[in-house]
């Protein structure tokens, strides 16, 4: 037991303990939405900032029965994260990655502020939508729903689009491609 939590964990144990979480929560009648986790805590604190403008607006919806296990599952995933990463030795902080730094910007406000924007873009769309690309992945598609299944396939073709053309290169005096690496 000691060896595993002092090291990474390997893909397949990965996998099939998170298939388990996957059947416990489908047992559970459990949703293990990210997005929707997130939504719900904004939806607790504002019921303790300003009630009023919760029960005004309807893009937030009202407190629900479900709010307090997906903002504990969203603490727990956080918790449980940095928890591995200091047992197994690989806990790092990082400002900026040397790819990102290449390609953009050396600024760590400016990595800030556009993970920040890209998380807000992310939540608004996953609330519009009706759910988010963890929704889709690790409740829809192990149910078989093809809703999910077209969506994950849509989210795997858009990643792999924008990776692409953030990071692919065309070298100036070969005309080659090839991508900018950590």
């Amino acid at each position: 037991m000691k060896k595993i939590l002092k090291s990474q964990w390997h893909w397949s144990m990965a996998g099939i303990l998170a298939g388990v979480s996957i059947l416990a929560a489908m047992l559970l009648s459990k949703n293990l939405a990210i997005a929707g986790a997130f939504v719900a805590l904004v939806r607790k604190i504002l019921n303790i900032v300003n009630p009023d403008y919760l029960a005004g607006t309807s893009f937030i919806g009202e407190i629900r029965g479900s709010d307090t296990w997906m903002v504990s599952m969203l603490g727990g995933i956080m918790l449980g994260a940095f928890a591995a990463s200091k047992l197994s030795g690989t806990f790092q902080l990082h400002g900026i990655t040397a790819i990102w730094g290449r390609t953009f910007s050396g600024s760590v406000w400016k990595r800030a502020a556009v993970v920040f924007g890209g998380g807000i873009l992310l939540g608004v769309g996953a609330n519009i939508g009706g759910g988010c690309t963890t929704g889709a992945f690790l409740t829809g598609v192990p149910t078989l729903s093809v809703g999910s299944i077209v969506t994950s396939i849509s989210f795997f073709a858009a990643a792999i689009l924008t990776a692409n053309f953030l990071y692919l290169r065309k070298d100036k005096t070969t005309g080659s491609l090839s991508y900018n690496e950590d």
